[in-house]
C-alpha cells in the first residue's frame, strides 16, 4: 500500500511536477550562488588585508 501526497497551493490548484521542478532548480541555484559567494568572499578577504594585519 503506498500513501500518495497530493500537493496543492493556497487556492487549491495541485502543484504539476513542472512547479516542482522549477522549483528544485530555484533552490540548488540559490545554494549554489551562496556557497561561490562565499569561497569568493574568503579568499578575497585575505588578500586585501593591510600587510600589518598579517604580521601581528
Amino acid at each position: 500500500m503506498a500513501l500518495r501526497f497530493r500537493a496543492e497551493t493556497t487556492s487549491g490548484t495541485p502543484i504539476t511536477h513542472q512547479g516542482r521542478r522549477r522549483a528544485l532548480v530555484v533552490c540548488l541555484a540559490g545554494g549554489f550562488i551562496t556557497l561561490l559567494d562565499a569561497s569568493i568572499v574568503n579568499v578575497v578577504l585575505p588578500a586585501s588585508a593591510p600587510p600589518s594585519a598579517s604580521r601581528r
